[in-house]
């Protein structure tokens, strides 16, 4: 009784991770194009932020 409580606790963490991560991965991609303006100026975006290219002029 005890293992299979343990299993479907780990697997709701892990099915709550999953979704979390991807919420943030949706929510740092609508930042990112609010912030740099295109997707052509976005450097990377994941789970845990964002970055915008930057433009260096010689």
């Amino acid at each position: 009784m005890k293992v299979k409580t343990l299993m479907i606790a780990t697997f709701s963490l892990i099915v709550v991770g999953t979704v979390a991560e991807g919420y943030n991965l949706a929510h740092h991609q609508e930042m990112a194009l609010s912030k740099c303006k295109t997707e052509h100026n976005i450097d990377y975006v994941d789970s845990k932020g964002f970055k915008c290219k930057t433009t260096q002029t010689p």
